[in-house]
């Protein structure tokens, strides 16, 4: 299951079943590291943010953290 929003698919917020490792494996064996790279291969399904919005309404789940101090900022509490 894959959160997709606005921007594009969020793969890095996914849910992945085990059996998806060997296509993982086999996608990095040929050179391919784009995350999504793999999804032409295995069931996709998406799960629009509005849906994730209905258990999560600030969408913590999929907050993206680029840099120590937007970690902190969440750590602590902040948006």
């Amino acid at each position: 299951m894959v959160p997709e929003g606005d921007g594009g698919l969020e793969p890095l917020h996914a849910v992945y079943r085990k059996g998806v490792l060997p296509v993982v494996e086999d996608t990095l064996r040929d050179g391919q590291c784009r995350v999504v790279s793999f999804f032409d291969r295995v069931r996709v399904r998406r799960v629009p943010l509005a849906e994730v919005e209905r258990i999560d309404p600030d969408r913590c789940a999929v907050r993206n953290i680029n840099t120590p101090e937007e970690y902190y900022r969440f750590r602590d509490g902040g948006s």
